[in-house]
């Protein structure tokens, strides 16, 4: 088993709005958003560097192995914190909560200046791990655990942007990004699709170890909901990016998903 996040409920909100955050609200409601120049904000920065767009979103296998096995498809880390950048007049914090024998908690919280809304939620994240091959459960290093704490307030900051902004302006982003992956704007690439996939199978297997047998078996397996080359390219990205955020993990060169991670609650 490796080290787990998973969500939780939040039993205190330890995330306390700083009294600085009235001048926001002033600003807010003086110099309104414009949500329309927000998302076209977002594609002209994908528009200057292309190469972002896939590291926009992530697309990981989940329930590796059964036969309810799937994608899961999202906004990435990065492509959230694009999206906050854009969209103005809010603010999201992430923060160490608490701990117990088990487990840390990591509160995120979204607030939206304009709307006065505020959404908070909880992640926590296991404080232990089991080497491979072996029974023993062992408590993670000052070093891992460090990182543990940093991989959770990534996590639930991003969630808490998410989960807080509009449906239509997420969606627009995630699939002009997707867009850009599969037809590039004219001049910025000469490879064909068929090139890319090469490229992309390439570092997969080079950079997280998976074995090319391995690979092209998941493909064929899950090529019913993958239909075409196009959406094989952005799967592949997908893959990178998720493989890169830690979303899951290769183990003796195949995927598997990291257990317990789900949308985190709101706290109650």
């Amino acid at each position: 088993m490796e080290n787990e996040i998973q969500t939780a409920q939040s039993q205190n909100n330890t995330l306390a709005l700083p009294g600085s955050f009235d001048q926001i609200v002033e600003y807010a409601h003086r110099y309104p958003r414009n949500v329309m120049a927000a998302i076209e904000g977002c594609k002209k920065e994908l528009d200057v560097v292309p190469g972002l767009a896939s590291k926009s979103y992530f697309s990981i296998p989940y329930n590796l192995g059964r036969t309810n096995e799937t994608r899961v498809e999202g906004i990435s880390i990065w492509g959230a914190e694009t999206l906050l950048r854009y969209f103005k007049n809010c603010v999201a914090m992430s923060k160490f909560a608490s701990e117990d024998d088990e487990y840390i908690y990591i509160d995120g919280l979204f607030f939206d200046a304009e709307q006065i809304i505020l959404n908070t939620m909880q992640i926590r994240g296991w404080k232990f791990y089991r080497p491979r091959d072996s029974n023993k459960i062992l408590l993670l290093d000052p070093t891992a655990r460090r990182n543990l704490e940093m991989a959770c307030q990534s996590k639930i900051r991003r969630n808490a942007i998410i989960h807080s902004l509009p449906a239509w302006y997420r969606e627009e982003f995630f699939s002009y990004a997707k867009e850009l992956v599969i037809r590039p704007k004219a001049g910025e690439r000469t490879k064909s699709i068929q090139e890319r996939l090469t490229d992309g199978k390439k570092l997969l297997i080079k950079e997280f170890k998976i074995t090319p047998e391995y690979l092209e078996e998941y493909i064929q397996l899950n090529w019913d909901a993958i239909e075409d080359d196009q959406n094989l390219l952005v799967h592949l990205h997908g893959l990178y990016r998720g493989l890169k955020d830690g979303e899951f993990h290769v183990t003796d060169g195949k995927f598997e998903s990291k257990k317990n991670i789900g949308i985190p609650q709101e706290k109650k």
